[in-house]
Order: C-alpha cells, then sequence, then structure tokens
C-alpha cells in the first residue's frame, strides 16, 4: 500500500511540474505595433517564458545593441511589428523561427544591406507568410538568416549551397525565388565540394531547385588544374537537396587530349561524402559523338570512338553496338586492333578489362573475345600486354589461324619497336604450362563429356541450327540459338561458354555474339569416322614467368 501512494504522490509531483511549465509558457495574442517599448517587453516575456534567461538575455542584447543605438533603419523597424505579428499567425515560437527572424535583421544591420534589396525580401516574406501552409514560411524565415548572414540559401546537417561575388535580389511573383548574376555558385558537403563559376541563375524556394545557365566547372578536385581541363555550361538545373545536377550541350576543354578542339556532350556532377584526390569519380563528361577519329594518338596507334572523364580518369568509350578500338600500326599496316566498350586512359597507361583483340598475320589472325588489356606508354619500350583469365568468356583460348592452333597461354606481351611475341604464364604463379592443340585434334572423352545426358550432342544441335534454320549463316546471337532450342537463353549461356572455352566456338560476352567455327564440323565428322584426326598437342612447361612461345613476326 505504501508503494502504491508513493507511486501516486511521484505522478502527482510530475504532473503539477509539467503543468507549471506549460502555464509558463505565453503564447501572446499580438505584440504592440508602432510602440519599440512595449514591443521588446512583450518579445522579452515571450521568448523567457520558453527559453528562460537565454531567451530574456537575447532579446535584451538585440534592443540594446540594435534599436536603442539606432542600428536598424526605420523601415526595417516598422515592418518589424508587422512581421512578428505575421510569424504569430502561424504560432511559431522563439525557436528556432524567431530567433532565425531576428538574426536576419542583425544581419541586414551589419552589412549595410541596400533598401531596395530589404524591400524585395519583405515584399516575399509577407507573399510566403501569407500562403496557405506554415512549412514554406519557416523554411524561408531560416533560410533568410542564413542567406543575409553568409550568402548560404540551402544549409543542413550534411552539406550546404551559397554563393561568393556578384549580386542576387529576391523576386516573388508567383513564387518565391532568388536571382543570383554573375556569381560563384558553390556547394559542400561532408568534405566533398564543387563549384561553378561565373553563372547566373534562379533559385526556387518552393522546389528548392536552381536553374542556371552559363558557367564554369573543374576538376580541381581530383587533381587536375583548371587550366588543364574544364567544361563551360550553357543551361542546367539543380536539385539541390540531392547535391548532384546533370547539364546537357556543355563544352569539354581537355589540354592533355585535345589541344585544338573542345568536345560536346553532357556533364554529370554529384558530391561523394569523404571523397578523396584518388577515388573522385565525379565530375564526369561523357562525349555526344562515339565517333571521334584520331590518327596517333599515340605513336603509330590510332583511335577511334567516344570519350569521357570520370572524376580524374579520361575513359574512352563506345557501345555494344559500337565499340570504341585502338589500331596499333607495324610498318605502317594495322597489326592489332582492340576494341571495347571501355579503355581507361592514364599519362602513361591505357587499359580496358574486357576487351576483343585481332592480331593480323596477313590474311591469317589472333583472336580473342574477351581479353585483358594494358598498354603501356614509354618513349624506348612501349608494349601491349594482354592477360587471358581463369573465370568466364576470358578462358576462351586464343585462336590462331596462320599457325591453326588454340592457344591456352596465360599472358601475351608485345613490345611494339619489337619484331616479336611473347606467350608466357604470370610472374608469380606458380603454374608454367601452356598448351598448343591443333584445330584437327580429336578427343573422345571431351566429346563424351559435352553430351553428357543429352539425346543430342549440343554440337550436332548448333550445327543443325546452323544449316537448316540459320541459312548457313555462322554468327548468330544466344537468343537466336536459344529459341531454336526452346530454352531460354540464360540457360544456354552456361553452355556457350563451356563450348567456346574448348574452342569449338567464337563468343563475345558484350554484344551476346556466337560465331560456329570448323572445329564443331571436324568433331562431329571424326566422331562419326567419316574423317582423320590427329592428337597433335604442343604443350610447354617452363618455370612460372618464362616464356612458353615466341612468335617471329618477320617471318611468323
Amino acid at each position: 500500500m505504501k508503494r502504491i501512494l508513493k507511486y501516486f504522490f511521484v505522478i502527482a509531483v510530475i504532473s503539477c511540474f509539467a503543468a507549471g511549465k506549460s502555464f509558463a509558457q505565453v503564447m501572446p495574442k499580438s505584440f504592440t505595433e508602432g510602440d519599440p517599448v512595449k514591443f521588446i517587453n512583450e518579445m522579452r516575456d515571450f521568448f523567457e517564458s520558453y527559453d528562460r534567461k537565454d531567451g530574456k538575455d537575447f532579446i535584451e542584447e538585440f534592443n540594446e545593441k540594435y534599436l536603442l543605438s539606432g542600428k536598424v533603419p526605420e523601415d526595417v523597424l516598422q515592418a518589424m511589428y508587422m512581421n512578428a505579428n505575421l510569424m504569430l499567425k502561424r504560432k511559431f515560437r522563439p525557436a528556432p523561427e524567431y530567433y532565425a527572424y531576428f538574426n536576419t535583421i542583425k544581419a541586414i544591420a551589419d552589412h549595410d544591406v541596400p533598401g531596395s534589396t530589404f524591400l524585395d525580401w519583405q515584399s516575399c516574406f509577407v507573399t510566403v507568410g501569407n500562403g496557405k501552409l506554415p512549412k514554406p514560411f519557416s523554411e524561408f524565415i531560416l533560410m533568410s538568416e542564413n542567406l543575409f548572414k553568409d550568402g548560404r540559401f540551402f544549409r543542413t546537417a550534411s552539406g550546404e549551397w551559397w554563393t561568393e561575388g556578384g549580386s542576387w535580389k529576391f523576386a516573388c511573383d508567383s513564387v518565391a525565388a532568388i536571382r543570383f548574376t554573375n556569381v560563384t555558385l558553390k556547394a559542400r558537403q561532408r568534405n566533398d565540394s564543387t563549384k561553378v563559376d561565373g553563372t547566373t541563375g534562379i533559385y526556387y524556394l518552393n522546389t528548392k531547385t536552381f536553374v542556371g545557365r552559363e558557367g564554369k566547372v573543374n576538376w580541381l578536385r581530383t587533381g587536375i588544374s583548371e587550366d588543364d581541363m574544364h567544361a563551360e555550361l550553357k543551361n542546367y538545373s539543380i536539385n539541390v537537396p540531392s547535391f548532384n545536377f546533370v547539364a546537357d550541350s556543355v563544352t569539354f576543354y581537355d589540354r592533355t587530349h585535345f589541344q585544338s578542339k573542345p568536345l560536346l556532350g553532357k556533364l554529370t556532377e554529384r558530391l561523394v561524402p569523404d571523397v578523396q584526390e584518388k577515388t573522385a569519380n565525379y565530375p564526369r563528361f561523357e562525349s555526344y559523338s562515339s565517333r571521334y577519329q584520331i590518327k596517333s594518338m599515340y605513336p603509330n596507334v590510332d583511335y577511334e570512338g567516344g570519350f569521357s572523364q570520370v572524376g580524374g580518369k579520361f575513359m574512352a568509350s563506345g557501345s555494344t553496338v559500337n565499340p570504341a578500338f585502338f589500331i596499333f600500326k607495324r610498318n605502317g599496316k594495322n597489326f592489332l586492333t582492340v576494341k571495347s566498350t571501355n579503355f581507361s586512359i592514364t599519362q602513361n597507361k591505357v587499359t580496358s578489362q574486357n576487351a576483343s583483340i585481332k592480331f593480323f598475320l596477313d590474311t591469317d589472325s589472333i583472336v580473342h573475345s574477351a581479353i585483358e588489356f594494358k598498354y603501356f606508354i614509354d618513349d624506348d619500350s612501349s608494349r601491349v600486354v594482354l592477360y587471358r583469365s581463369d573465370e568466364g568468356a576470358a578462358q576462351a583460348p586464343y585462336y590462331n589461324s596462320f599457325h591453326k592452333v588454340d592457344m591456352y597461354v596465360q599472358q601475351i606481351v608485345w613490345f611494339t619497336n619489337h619484331p616479336q611475341i611473347i606467350m608466357n604464364t604470370l610472374p608469380g604463379t606458380t603454374q608454367g604450362e601452356a598448351q598448343f592443340p591443333s584445330e584437327t585434334y580429336y578427343r573422345q572423352h571431351l566429346y563424351s563429356r559435352l553430351q553428357m545426358t543429352e539425346p543430342v550432342h549440343p554440337l550436332i544441335k548448333i550445327r543443325n541450327f546452323v544449316r537448316d534454320a540459320n541459312n548457313g549463316t555462322r554468327t548468330f546471337t544466344t537468343l537466336d540459338l536459344a529459341r531454336y532450342w526452346k530454352i531460354g537463353a540464360e540457360q544456354l549461356r552456361p553452355t556457350i561458354m563451356d563450348l567456346s572455352n574448348q574452342g569449338f566456338l567464337y563468343f563475345d560476352p558484350a554484344t551476346d555474339m556466337i560465331t560456329y567455327k570448323d572445329k564443331c564440323d571436324r568433331y562431329i565428322a571424326a566422331r562419326a569416322g567419316k574423317i582423320d584426326y590427329d592428337n597433335l598437342l604442343f604443350e610447354s612447361k617452363v618455370a612460372p614467368g618464362g616464356a612458353n612461345a615466341k612468335l617471329n613476326l618477320l617471318n611468323y
């Protein structure tokens, strides 16, 4: 019983305290207009009832430093009375709206804001204040404090937007807006920042959208100087809270790669929290054209394709239909083509994680559809390095039509000023083996493994498709073949990948295109006993990193 009485006593005390606190918070019916003494006394009581001593001190300091000193102009003072009552109709409390409002008045007085600027702002204040909803009015008041204080027109806990230089003014026709003229527009979010120099635009407060025209964006935060690279904007729109924007029809200047001719394209800018110079992926530029032709982009190397700048990384780019490609020349003739949807380009290296290659050996060739490509640029010893991994489509062998062999080698190295191609294993690996089966090499166990439990061998099914359903055309898509087999393309793809890895098909995963090779016909005919076959398989076993084979380019 004592515990119950004690419990109710505590509840009663808490209730009385809460009631007393609630009673102390007084929301006035109105503030006296035209009498600064009564106005300040009422405002002091209002702030003190909600914020105790801090609220009282805030109003007394404002009164002493700004009203009694005459620092606040008369027109601002008269508007202040009316504005305070307009805010009261929205039942705003001292924090945050009234604090922000009086801080705005302080900033107007401290910075000697021109009377015309104040009148424009005052007009917006009344327009927004008489709107249907209180939230836009509250946001307008809070924004005004930051704008008049230090030029920031948008601020959250994670980031902010502001302008420097130039001029700005409020414009409230149908909606509240701020017009900026010839300013530097800046943004910052968690250690990442951007700016648009020399721009003009309008910030619409209701949508939080900045609609700009002209201006210049640089790549300084990626370590590239403005003289070496920048983009000039025409028209753009920013969803300010998202801290990113896209601008079309920009002119891109890159002194390193395009000294005489700028590119037209699209710019994408995005702030990424805690980004560093080496990992910055913005700003991004993507050229409109995918068919730029650059003769001798490097010594004896031509380029055709599009371009993009991803942060500090310069990218040669294309599409699956129109890939970008480099053409390496030897003795004035095309010797190696390398195609990809994407090449990364630095000062001394060009790379692609997934490229198709073709060496020209007179009328024959060495080809692969999905290889890792690296071109190391050096005045004395530039070299092409190709890596064939043990994953995906890269497992397929190179096909050498001159020597009529498949080449299961890990790495191919060609020093562009040497008449030799070196085929080796990767340094540091434990494996030093490579295989070169002839195109007429036949293995019964492989033929059986490929069939497994299927009633019709997959090589026969593909041959029948090419012969009967594809009018003898040897190039087709995975989807074409899947429809013929009446299965899904995803179900078929592992089989296609396996056949490609064994050298029966040429498969390009980038385009999903399949090329039927003669090896299919030979295996089918050999299994039926219709042709002779051989067991010719060249094997190389060397120390890891050593050369498995060398191809002399003078006589092949």
